[in-house]
């Protein structure tokens, strides 16, 4: 008999990540990522296409990323790191057998890399060290707006630099040196030309602009301006396909697929009329924020991309002449795909809310399983399906979904996505399926500002947080409870997570129809947000139109903090203490705040616990979370 899904699943799942078809088509590698008690482990297999399981390649305590094959199938790249360790050791192994080979060592880390055509060379992404310091404390002069970043910390004036690495002798040569982060995105053949994003625009600019490296002349040049994530060279080298968009909407702006033609050196077109984002913006926990992927050439003057729509991510065909086609249907997200340009083949990762993950083999446009890494435990743990809602308002139609466990017993949880340019949908999140395995209605829904519905949509919450978002959500609500007789109105309760922390504030402040609240890394007070986030200092303007000093009427006005003392839902404040996107002072604000005032309020703080926490926080932290929240749920609604 099957068990209810349960926190402690959580270092039962296999996270399939960075599958790569071999050169010469027969094969796939990836990387298996797992949780144990402590940390984090990461193992490089590989499955040939034509046998029902995968291969294990490396072993031992450690985490493997950003594997890559050499152009001819004799060796694979891959960044190998000891528990605990900052140090990224860049080792290869033999794709005929042996040991692993350690080339060199990166004390501030280093990922991706990418071989050049002949196997001699591998161009890798690595961040500077920083200078060697003891325990004993000094102090940080501050010159610049741009000096932290979540996950990253303060910044220390080092960046990530290209550099290249002679596999055999070790050697290496830095091939950038400004004072900007460099990301790696696609290598020519021969090695002489570089792909990368960079922001060389100045200290408190925002951007994240395509160049092009000559290793010839030393030279790049910069062939978009905006904000790009991914971009590759045709087979010929003729044209670079590139995704993002050019900043129109500032931060919610759709990403669209460009071609840029390198010996006229000019655009030649960008594709937009499908009125989706050419990217994958689902949220979920098991896996952390979507990879980039490149746009992969199908053709001379096509590229297979990611596009997120109606819930779902799917991979298109675009080409330079506007045509886009469908590669995979479904309701369920492909969060990676490898092409093999001779034989035709595609493998995708592809996950649903009822799987992780597994990889796929396209043939014939039919999805053909090729790992079953979850089977054993699926096999094992009941898991739900959720139930579509969609209904109409402001001329929007809004989607949102239900897990409905069969033993109901009453409650019912609104759950609300972070961004909020972000996308919930048919993906795996392991929190939902706990909470409805407790019994619990979970529901939740994309209000507008959210991906997947086209660019007026995603826009339609800047300058309007608390107005027409919030009245998404409530509509949805009541749409959630006229359909489902099961769940009790005076047993409802609702969570969130970022912006989904500052929208559950928001709520609670507003209305006293949820009996329970759980805050997320939230936002209480916009007004000091601007000053004390690594992003608020733009984050502000472009969502909110204003800032400090004359924007201050208005930044308290949709600040949850200022209606505090309306709040009579019992509220849980959650969060990291080392959050520099919602630093933790947001939620000290609210607690001190309903604290004072003898409202019912529970605060829990993570250490060492940034704003991912949830997705790749501390394993035993991110067990910790879970309980603490189905825990709260649990007391405050099962017996309302």
């Amino acid at each position: 008999m099957k068990q209810p899904a349960g926190i402690q699943d959580l270092f039962r799942l296999s996270i399939v990540e960075n599958p790569q078809l071999s050169p010469d088509g027969t094969s796939v590698l990836f990387v298996r990522r797992q949780l144990l008690d402590d940390r984090y482990a990461s193992q490089l297999f590989v499955q040939r296409l034509d046998e029902p399981e995968a291969v294990q390649w490396t072993f031992g305590p450690g985490t493997v990323s950003f594997p890559a094959w050499s152009h001819d199938g004799k060796q694979i790249a891959f960044i190998y790191r000891k528990p605990d360790e900052k140090a990224a050791r860049l080792c290869i192994i033999a794709a005929d057998g042996g040991g692993i080979q350690e080339i060199l060592t990166f004390p501030a880390g280093a990922g991706p890399l990418m071989w050049t055509a002949e196997s001699k060379e591998l161009i890798a992404a690595v961040m500077e060290e920083t200078a060697e310091q003891d325990d004993t404390p000094n102090a940080r002069s501050i010159t610049t707006l741009d000096y932290k970043s979540d996950k990253a910390g303060m910044h220390e004036g080092t960046y990530t630099q290209l550099m290249s690495s002679d596999p055999l002798t070790g050697e290496w040569t830095s091939l950038t040196a400004s004072a900007a982060d460099k990301s790696l995105l696609d290598v020519s053949k021969d090695g002489t030309r570089i792909l990368y994003t960079a922001n060389e625009r100045g200290d408190g600019t925002q951007g994240s602009d395509l160049y092009i490296l000559d290793r010839q002349t030393g030279q790049s040049d910069k062939i978009a301006h905006g904000s790009y994530s991914s971009a590759s060279f045709s087979p010929d080298e003729h044209y670079v396909a590139f995704i993002g968009h050019d900043q129109t909407h500032r931060g919610a702006g759709q990403s669209h697929v460009s071609f840029y033609d390198l010996h006229a050196r000019k655009l030649v077109t960008t594709v937009s009329s499908l009125d989706r984002s050419f990217s994958d913006t689902m949220i979920g926990d098991i896996r952390g924020p979507a990879a980039d992927q490149r746009p992969i050439w199908t053709h001379q003057d096509t590229v297979c991309v990611p596009v997120s729509s109606w819930g779902s991510v799917n991979m298109k065909t675009v080409s330079m002449s506007g045509e886009i086609a469908a590669v995979t249907t479904g309701s369920h997200h492909v969060f990676d795909a490898s092409y093999h340009d001779h034989s035709g083949l595609m493998v995708v990762g592809v996950s649903t809310p009822m799987c992780p993950g597994e990889l796929y083999l396209i043939r014939e446009g039919e999805l053909q399983p090729l790992t079953s890494l979850q089977q054993s435990w699926k096999d094992q743990v009941e898991l739900l399906s959720p139930e579509e809602i969609t209904f109409k308002r402001d001329g929007y139609e809004l989607q949102g979904w239900v897990l409905s466990p069969e033993h109901a017993d009453g409650r019912g949880l609104l759950h609300i996505h972070g961004g909020p340019h972000a996308m919930y949908g048919n993906t795996f999140f392991h929190e939902m399926q706990i909470l409805a395995a407790e019994g619990t209605s979970v529901f939740y829904m994309n209000p507008r500002g959210s991906h997947g519905y086209g660019q007026d949509f995603v826009n339609a919450v800047r300058g309007d947080y608390g107005g027409g978002d919030f009245d998404d959500l409530m509509m949805f609500t009541d749409e959630t409870l006229s359909k489902y007789s099961s769940i009790d109105s005076n047993r409802l309760g609702v969570t969130g997570g970022s912006y989904g922390g500052f929208m559950t504030n928001w709520i609670v402040a507003h209305s006293d129809r949820f009996k329970a609240a759980a805050t997320l890394r939230c936002i209480s007070n916009w007004i000091s947000f601007y000053g004390v986030s690594d992003i608020g200092y733009f984050f502000t303007d472009w969502e909110h139109g204003t800032v400090p000093p004359e924007g201050v009427d208005e930044l308290w006005r949709i600040s949850p903090l200022k209606y505090a003392n309306n709040i009579q839902t019992p509220l849980l404040i959650m969060h990291g203490e080392e959050d520099l996107r919602c630093p933790m002072e947001q939620a000290e604000q609210l607690y001190i705040n309903l604290k004072r005032q003898n409202k019912p309020v529970s605060f829990v703080r993570f250490p060492n616990s940034n704003h991912e926490l949830s997705r790749s926080g501390h394993p035993r932290l991110r067990r910790q979370r879970l309980t603490y929240l189905r825990d709260w749920f649990h007391e405050q609604l099962l017996n309302t």
